[in-house]
């Protein structure tokens, strides 16, 4: 041995003893060896058996396991790839039994849905030693899918490989992922679809998320917001607040306060209002995770608010102003009272009122009337707008130019008439339809509304326009096309009571009329009896006496106040409208053409007559000495109202009158027309003046120089025809007469020829002459007699009768009084008719209410001869009611003095 030899090498001990000691030495260092071992055998023994504990227990823990696993565990052989053991979970979420499962190869199971295994992957799978699909489909026995994940691994197991598969359901995790990602996606669109601005601020107020909107609302740069830092972003906010200093203490005092939530209002300088929201986010266990903050622009909330709070202040002023109306007061205050208040409540530069007021008027002191071409010409007359009523700015608009505006003319006129019941325009300077548009751009207006005043039943009462130098916005708009409505009621109303005034007016004077023409009439009929006996002798005697003689001259005035005097009862009666007439249709150009020579006389040589006909002229049906009644009655007003020389106009003209222009003309019916028109240059007439002029015995004439019948007279003759009058005048501008008479619509009417001169016509036939007044009975019987009749007498209907009963020859004529005792003419001439069937009958009368019909029209067939009379106008009445026009044969001496 190596040892032993080193030993016996040792110096000094190569003696026998040394060999003992060496001997003893080998012993015990094999006695240790062995114990040595002894105790390592020992201990890789227990070491084995306890490592064999060990494995057992492993083995026991990972079969446990395998057992209690929640994943599905396939164990397969490395080599073959047979399936050696199956844990229960998988076989029960499978629902296939172990038997089922257990020596198969994996390919050969179908419950991986979409994997197709083969023994070529299954090598693959072998050679690379571990795989894994996240996400692998599968399919249980029922047919039911989960999703699951598949991990494979290579191990040694039992002193050979192992390969292990670890199938782990994970169809909740998928379906828990997918809610996440959904409620994601749900907080995401959320957040980009809100209209608040969104700002997610960290617990290190970092930037943790934002949303469109909040970069849109405070127009933040998209870098400035995509560092994270809010810092910058704070300054850009804070910068664009009018004032920040709140904000900013509010801030600091939410970070230092966590738990607190807070809102307010911000204001920007731009005029923006913003409402802001912030609250903390806190998870579990009370962790500050940070702060989220809303924006929310309320700008046109506030806005509406503010047009809630205007709109709301427009309608109680509105509202006090609408009652303030119901008081008293004329239209012009009420109506300039509108216009103040709506300059106050509405803050607008302008407010106009214009009323539709009678057309004619246009015609005098309206600019536009003189414009007769273009699109401004006053075309339309039977309308003309006034200004009423204006408030705010001074401007031309109130003077002559825009005084009055011609209906359907001008952007004023158009809303009047209809054609534009509204119009808005917040670009007067820009719009094509507002006339003057340096006016507008020299005054600075913006805004423009016209509204049309019409009442509930559509009739237009005038026009509101409006000037402003802000727009007039929608709520403003509403309320003043309301208050339009109230103001054309406002109009209405005050014209009602002008009219129920000119209708009280009227029935005073209609009862005035009354009583006059019973005045007239219980006059009449004796007065005239007596005027009959007066002017028929002293007409008489003037032809039987030579002009030379001292008496004539007296008998002429004796005459010719008698004749004065019958003019005056028949001026009455015409006023009365109890005047007989005997209307025919007639050309009223014929018959002023044939009054000018005299009408020319009665104006004198300072005065120049103007006739102007119109061509065309429609007929009128009228009594053509009634024609000369009005020219005569308004040429001589004419006269006197022009001092010095002067001009006056005679024209005529054709018109059709609509139911709006007659309801501006009270007692006017629409119509079609003919107008005799005639001007004065003269002195005009005040309002006071004109409100009179139709009155009986009105007269602005010194005592003496007019009795105040003359337009009375024309008024009754108009009236009686069926037509109506106007008058326009102002001081110092003249005087213009309308009269309208309406049109003889028959037509291919022939019109009939005036007697070629005036003679008195004889007889020889036999007349039955009945009057109860014995002085007019005598004065009758001797011109009837002088005229070659020959006369019967009766002084009563009972005389008359018998002597129609008891005269042997033939009586040709009846002539008699209407008015007597026992009956009247009417009813006498039914009696005689009865017993002389042929006879004619002519009556006579200074009142002839009980002959006339309708307006004074003497009835069909009605032969009337009005007291007083001259010899003339009996024998004309007598040759008509007898139909024969007899031939003059020489007659005595006295008669011939007649024709003189």
């Amino acid at each position: 041995m190596v040892l032993g030899g080193w030993m016996l090498d040792i110096p000094g001990l190569k003696s026998a003893f040394g060999v003992v000691v060496s001997m003893v030495f080998m012993m015990l260092l094999l006695t240790a060896l062995v114990w040595w071992t002894a105790r390592e055998l020992n201990r890789i023994a227990s070491e084995r058996q306890q490592s064999d504990v060990q494995l057992h227990e492993s083995e026991e823990r990972y079969r446990r396991l395998f057992e209690a696993a929640k994943d599905g565990i396939l164990l397969l052989d490395y080599d073959t790839g047979v399936i050696t053991d199956v844990n229960p979970f998988l076989k029960d979420r499978l629902g296939y039994s172990k038997e089922e499962l257990l020596g198969k190869c994996l390919w050969e199971l179908g419950f991986f849905k979409d994997v197709k295994l083969s023994k070529d992957d299954f090598l693959r799978l072998q050679n690379k030693g571990y795989v894994r699909y996240e996400d692998l489909p599968l399919e249980t026995k029922e047919g039911k899918k989960l999703d699951v994940e598949f991990i494979s691994n290579v191990y040694q197991a039992g002193g050979k490989k192992v390969i292990q598969c670890n199938i782990r359901d994970i169809t909740e995790r998928k379906r828990a992922e997918e809610e996440i990602k959904f409620r994601n996606v749900l907080l995401s669109t959320q957040q980009e679809a809100s209209i608040d601005g969104i700002l997610v601020v960290g617990e290190n107020n970092c930037i943790l998320s934002y949303n469109r909107r909040f970069i849109e609302m405070w127009r933040l740069p998209e870098k400035l917001v995509e560092d994270k830092v809010d810092t910058p972003v704070l300054q850009f906010v804070t910068d664009q607040m009018s004032d920040p200093g709140p904000f900013i203490q509010r801030i600091q005092h939410l970070y230092s306060h966590r738990q607190e939530t807070s809102q307010d209002e911000l204001i920007l300088a731009d005029g923006r209002f913003f409402d802001r929201y912030s609250a903390p986010m806190f998870g579990p266990n009370e962790r500050y995770y940070g702060r989220i903050w809303n924006f929310r622009d309320i700008t046109e909330r506030k806005r509406r608010e503010k047009e809630r709070e205007k709109m709301l202040l427009w309608q109680n002023s509105v509202g006090l102003l609408q009652q303030s109306l119901l008081t008293t007061g004329t239209l012009n205050q009420k109506l300039k009272n509108i216009t103040d208040e709506i300059v106050r409540i509405f803050d607008v530069d302008i407010c106009r009122i214009w009323v539709i007021q009678p057309g004619d008027l246009c015609q005098r002191g309206c600019v536009h009337a003189q414009v007769k071409e273009g699109p401004h010409a006053c075309l339309d007359r039977s309308h003309c707008l006034h200004l009423l009523s204006s408030s705010g700015r001074y401007t031309h608009i109130d003077g002559r130019d825009h005084g009055r505006i011609p209906f359907g003319c001008y952007k004023i006129g158009l809303i009047a008439s209809g054609k534009a019941h509204k119009f808005l325009t917040n670009d007067v300077p820009n719009d094509p339809h507002i006339h003057d548009h340096q006016w507008a751009h020299e005054l600075g207006l913006i805004s423009f509304a016209g509204y049309q005043l019409h009442v509930p039943d559509g009739q237009a009462m005038g026009v509101m326009a409006v000037f402003a130098k802000h727009p007039i916005e929608a709520a403003e708009d509403t309320i003043l096309d309301g208050l339009s409505s109230t103001i054309a009621l406002v109009i209405q109303q005050a014209k009602g009571e002008e009219e129920r005034e000119k209708l009280e007016t009227q029935l005073r004077q209609s009862q005035k009329l009354e009583s006059i023409g019973q005045l007239a009439g219980g006059v009449a009929h004796d007065f005239n009896n007596m005027l009959s006996v007066i002017n028929g002798y002293s007409e008489m005697l003037l032809r039987e006496i030579d002009s030379s003689d001292t008496k004539y001259e007296r008998i002429r005035e004796i005459n010719k106040a008698g004749t004065r005097s019958a003019d005056l009862t028949r001026q009455l009666l015409a006023f009365a409208r109890r005047q007989p007439i005997a209307p025919k249709v007639l050309d009223i150009n014929e018959e002023v053409e044939g009054m000018l020579k005299m009408l020319r006389r009665l104006l004198g040589e300072n005065i120049e007559l103007v006739w102007k006909p119109s061509a065309n002229l429609w007929k009128v049906k009228v009594d053509s000495s009634q024609i000369s009644q009005i020219l005569v009655n308004l040429l001589v007003n004419a006269r006197d109202a022009v001092s010095g020389a002067g001009k006056i106009v005679i024209l005529t003209c054709k018109v059709e009158l609509d139911a709006a222009f007659c309801r501006m003309h009270l007692d006017f019916v629409p119509g079609k027309y003919v107008v005799l028109e005639v001007c004065d240059s003269g002195c005009g007439m005040d309002k006071k003046t004109r409100e009179h002029i139709f009155e009986p015995f009105f007269t602005t004439k010194k005592t003496g120089e007019g009795t105040g019948l003359g337009l009375a007279t024309v008024f009754g003759i108009v009236k009686q025809n069926e037509g109506f009058i106007n008058v326009y005048s102002e001081p110092g501008k003249g005087t213009t007469f309308k009269i309208y008479l309406p049109r003889h619509e028959q037509e291919n009417v022939e019109i009939e020829e005036k007697p070629a001169g005036s003679k008195i016509i004889t007889g020889t036939e036999t007349v039955l002459l009945v009057e109860d007044e014995n002085s007019l009975l005598v004065f009758a019987k001797a011109m009837l007699e002088r005229l070659g009749y020959t006369v019967l007498t009766a002084n009563s209907p009972s005389q008359a009768i018998k002597l129609a009963e008891e005269y042997k020859m033939n009586i040709h004529l009846l002539m008699t009084d209407m008015v007597m005792p026992e009956m009247s003419g009417l009813e006498l001439r039914n009696r005689i008719t009865s017993i002389r069937p042929g006879i004619k009958c002519l009556f006579m009368s200074g009142y002839t209410a009980d002959i006339m019909s309708h307006n004074g029209i003497l009835d069909e067939g009605i032969n009337f001869l009005e007291k007083p009379f001259t010899a003339e106008e009996l024998s004309l009445k007598l040759r008509e009611a007898l139909a024969v026009h007899g031939t003059p044969a020489p007659l005595p001496a006295s008669v011939e003095k007649w024709k003189e």
